[in-house]
């Protein structure tokens, strides 16, 4: 206990002290500090009342440091919000039964799906395999709890045809730029609407993109994607330092829901699903038909492991069809 108070007391007086002065006051802490007894707060009636406990926030900071996005650590924040709000319990209080009973009610409650169930699972459970790894509980009460089953509904790319008749759907050159760039590079949304205009280089036809955990990336842009561009940036308004901003002025940086609705108004018309993550997998699926090797999709995509690839780039039932023509006679 007097560690994890000792950790503590450190990072507070790093925002006011050197090294040196740190190593002083620490050694005279040390020295005094044997003669007491530490012991956990109670916290048997505890009620956060919005906040999260400490040891949440510590997690939230190695997680920022390992190089998660925002919108992850926001997901993380809200899920282990809802859950101490509801237990009413100090992390090194809590017991599986507890999260196995908000799980239960949180799925009647909130009528979810059990897909959404299991993410809000696997982040909580998460969270009690690094508090025991970094030694602040005892014991994991997440480790019994099982993964939640649930079917997965298969991805399905678009046609070539549907690609097209989706570029040519669209009402400005924004748009079409927007869905080129978006299939050339098979960038996801959020990786999209961060690029500046200095990641973009006409000239060798790339773009550097940070992703996921802050990899860098550098991808490329086919012919459609360069031409769309060149007749986009001919009309682009604003001084944004982003590629695509918003279209009004202050010429804000684009938010995700944004391109989302781009996408979502041209869903009917062309009567199938459709969705920024749509064109990230029609990319790798008509990628592989096409006869790229998986692992450099796997590049082109930022994918850590070539499994996850996989699940992307999907074989087809009628690539299924025509090799059994072809082979088994």
């Amino acid at each position: 206990m007097y560690e994890h108070l000792r950790h503590d007391f450190i990072v507070k007086l790093s925002t006011d002290y050197g090294r040196k002065d740190i190593e002083r006051i620490t050694a005279m802490l040390d020295s005094v500090i044997k003669d007491y007894e530490i012991t956990n707060k109670c916290t048997d009636l505890v009620v956060y009342e919005n906040n999260i406990p400490h040891e949440v926030k510590i997690y939230l900071a190695s997680k920022a440091v390992e190089g998660c996005s925002d919108l992850t650590l926001r997901n993380y924040r809200v899920a282990l919000e809802k859950f101490f709000d509801a237990v009413k319990k100090a992390p090194q209080d809590i017991e599986t039964n507890d999260i196995r009973l908000y799980l239960a009610t949180y799925k009647i409650q909130r009528k979810v799906s059990s897909r959404t169930l299991d993410k809000c699972r696997e982040t909580i459970c998460g969270f009690f395999t690094w508090l025991f790894n970094e030694d602040y509980i005892p014991k994991n009460p997440g480790k019994s709890v099982k993964p939640i089953k649930y079917e997965r509904e298969p991805r399905h790319a678009l046609t070539r045809l549907q690609l097209e008749r989706l570029r040519r759907m669209t009402k400005s050159k924004l748009e079409l730029a927007i869905i080129d760039v978006m299939y050339s590079t098979g960038c996801r949304v959020s990786e999209l609407v961060n690029i500046k205009l200095s990641d973009l280089n006409m000239d060798a036809k790339t773009i550097h993109i940070i992703g996921k955990g802050s990899k860098h990336n550098t991808v490329y842009l086919n012919n459609n994607a360069y031409i769309s561009l060149v007749d986009y940036l001919a009309i682009r308004k604003g001084d944004s330092p982003y590629l695509f901003p918003r279209s009004r002025y202050p010429y804000e940086k684009r938010s995700v829901r944004s391109v989302q609705r781009i996408f979502d108004k041209y869903k009917k018309d062309l009567g199938c699903s459709l969705s920024p993550h749509i064109i990230r997998h029609t990319t790798a699926t008509l990628s592989l038909q096409a006869g790229m090797p998986i692992t450099q999709i796997q590049k082109m995509l930022n994918h850590a492991n070539v499994s996850t690839t996989q699940i992307y780039a999907e074989t087809l039932q009628d690539d299924v069809m025509q090799a059994h023509k072809k082979y088994v006679v």
